[in-house]
């Protein structure tokens, strides 16, 4: 890179060769034993900590739903791919969400976050869930209208 003036050509150099000489270093740390040994342990942790907590979330769903469940409806929940509401399929085993009536607490089926979120901001009801398609209906026809 070329500089006007010779301070910044000089300082621009000696970066350079700082940031050469610690690529230098990096590398030579990085081949020896005790470096590998210690990037083994740093990835078994790793692996040990997501597993802690995929243990940790597994206990929270038991504790929460699972004796709220019966046999069939566990059942239903594992073998259950794709959201009972829109169709979405699940991508990993966090994606399910079990819906449940707040009111009585029982078991509605298995939805994405997406839809068990708008579920209950919803608040279960097909009034709201009408008059929110209605508005969204009526404004599609409104489309590109500027806000004054």
């Amino acid at each position: 890179m070329a500089y006007k003036d010779p301070e910044k050509a000089k300082a621009y150099d000696r970066k350079r060769n700082q940031t050469e000489k610690r690529r230098e270093y990096d590398a030579k740390r990085r081949a020896t034993p005790e470096y590998k040994a210690s990037a083994v342990a740093r990835a078994r942790a790793a692996r040990a900590n997501q597993t802690e907590a995929d243990r940790a979330k597994k206990a929270h769903f038991n504790r929460k739903y699972t004796y709220r469940l019966t046999e069939a409806e566990l059942v239903f929940v594992a073998a259950q791919n794709t959201c009972e509401a829109c169709g979405s399929s699940f991508c990993r085993p966090g994606d399910k969400h079990l819906d449940h009536d707040h009111t009585t607490g029982l078991f509605r089926g298995v939805l994405c976050q997406g839809c068990n979120l708008a579920e209950g901001f919803l608040k279960g009801s097909l009034e709201r869930v009408l008059a929110l398609g209605v508005y969204i209906e009526k404004h599609k026809l409104a489309r590109g209208r500027p806000i004054s």
